[in-house]
């Protein structure tokens, strides 16, 4: 899920469920296996 939010392609991203509030999207970027190791220490950083 992560890669979707953090491509460089401009595909439409729909989510149907509920939104996410930001801590719950950080964390879930960092539980992503997809998610590259320098998103995932900018995000650790910043927080």
């Amino acid at each position: 899920m992560a890669m979707q939010f953090f491509s460089c392609d401009k595909r439409n991203l729909y989510l149907t469920e509920q939104q996410m509030a930001t801590l719950e999207a950080l964390r879930a970027a960092l539980d992503d296996e997809h998610t590259p190791e320098i998103i995932r220490n900018h995000i650790v950083d910043s927080l």
